[in-house]
């Protein structure tokens, strides 16, 4: 399949949309890092005639956590129109306020090309342990007594005891 003159090889972006339509309870559930998605065009899409959809590969139905930012919406979907297949992972999540968005890395290449053969047969990472509260409280919990300790020895050089 010829390049499109001017192709992109890879894109690296953060994931818009993931914040809207009820997506948090699939990101939460279904995203991590290292976990594989892949590039779904939606020409039909009302907003924008470039839209490309991010879902996630691998176990059962895919979920749709999002889309391409629009600043970039037009490359990509020309690489997609041109037969490419994207696909990629998530290299990580950025979040606040209970809002998780993933950062994913896309590869565009045809089925037969070796980035598509190594993306199909990898392993889905674990999903890494949730910190735990206890955890958090220890932390705490210590910091607090070097802080009195730290006092203490501060008021016993003032007071010359």
């Amino acid at each position: 399949m010829p390049r499109v003159k001017g192709s992109l090889t890879s894109a690296n972006f953060i994931v818009a949309g993931a914040t809207q339509e009820g997506r948090q309870v699939q990101i939460k559930a279904k995203v991590w890092p290292g976990v594989r998605v892949s590039l779904v065009r939606e020409p039909d899409n009302a907003y924008d005639s470039d839209a490309t959809a991010i879902v996630v590969t691998g176990d059962g139905p895919g979920a749709k956590i999002g889309y391409v930012p629009r600043e970039k919406a037009a490359r990509v979907a020309e690489e997609l129109d041109s037969g490419r297949l994207g696909v990629g992972y998530v290299t990580k999540m950025l979040g606040k306020e209970g809002r998780s968005i993933p950062v994913v890395q896309t590869y565009f290449c045809s089925e037969d090309a070796e980035r598509y053969q190594q993306w199909l047969s990898a392993p889905t990472p674990p999903r890494p342990p949730e910190p735990t509260t206890s955890s958090d409280f220890v932390k705490v919990v210590i910091l607090l007594l070097g802080i009195l300790v730290l006092v203490s020895f501060v008021a016993g050089l003032v007071t010359g005891r």
